[in-house]
Formats: structure tokens, sequence, C-alpha cells
């Protein structure tokens, strides 16, 4: 912001703005020079008005998405809030994708916990004398590992 013109004048109605404005004055450089339009005190005032909430993370997502998406011209401050939206969008897509199985009805829900509390009582197991710490034996554990996997063939992988 070494060129005068893109300074609001002496006598124009000072604002106070957060330590992100300064970063925001270099983006507005920025797009000066990238839309080849000298960008008036004016102007630049209104994008500071309508920005100077946006951290300077926000603002290197912001500006260069509304770059990309810009039509006609210099991109205006709601199109920056826009772009906003969507490249955090692209940061934090969907987990839909995520969920490899469709989710269990009610019914197979009803018989995995089923399954689960029959194999639970085979398993028994002893109390502590101190207390209610139940004892594993590598048999207990050979059982449970051979259920898990009647479990997962029977009804996939989320019953693991």
């Amino acid at each position: 912001m070494d060129n005068p013109k893109q300074r609001p004048e002496q006598g124009d109605t000072p604002l106070l703005l957060p330590p992100a404005a300064d970063y925001l004055g270099q983006w507005l450089a920025v797009l000066a020079e990238t839309y080849r339009g000298e960008m008036t005190a004016l102007a630049m005032v209104g994008y500071r008005a309508s920005l100077s909430d946006l951290s300077p993370r926000e603002l290197d997502l912001a500006i260069p998405e509304a770059m990309k998406q810009a039509e006609f011209g210099r991109p205006e401050p709601g199109d920056i809030r826009k772009s906003l939206r969507i490249a955090r969008e692209k940061l934090s897509p969907s987990r839909e994708h995520l969920l490899a199985e469709s989710p269990m009805t009610d019914e197979e829900s009803a018989d995995v916990l089923r399954d689960i509390r029959e194999k639970a009582a085979a398993m028994g197991g002893t109390k502590s004398e101190e207390g209610h710490v139940v004892e594993i034996t590598d048999e207990m554990r050979e059982r449970h590992r051979l259920a898990t996997e009647q479990a997962v063939a029977k009804y996939g992988k989320g019953a693991a």
C-alpha cells in the first residue's frame, strides 16, 4: 500500500480496524493489481468495513477462491464472503462416504446385541475377592476372537 492513491485521505473518517486490517490491505493491493483497476480510498473503506472481521486465515481462504470464481472483474465483499463458505466446504467435505456399509436396521441391532449378551454370559469369568474385576484368561480371549469373527461374518464389519 505504498501508493498514496490507495490510502484513505487525511481528512477521511478514521476507522477503528482490527490487526487483520493491515493484512486485508495487502489483499486489497493484490486485488487492485490483479484486476488492473485502481482501488479508490472509498472502495478500500468499503472493503475494510465489510471484511475487517475476517481473520488472516479466513482472508487467505476466501480471496483466492473469490478470484477463481470471479466472472466480471474484481470480486465484491459479498463474493468474498460467499467464497469463504465454498473454501471451508472444500476443506471439510461431507463424511457420508466414510460409511462403507449401510446402517443396521433395529432388528439387526437387536440380533447383534442378543448375540453379544449370550456370548458374554457364556464366557463367564470370575470376580476377584477384592473388587469386581473380571480376570481375563487366554481361553476367554480366544473365545472372544472367534465370536468377533463369527459376528463379522454374519453381520459385516460394523459388528466388530
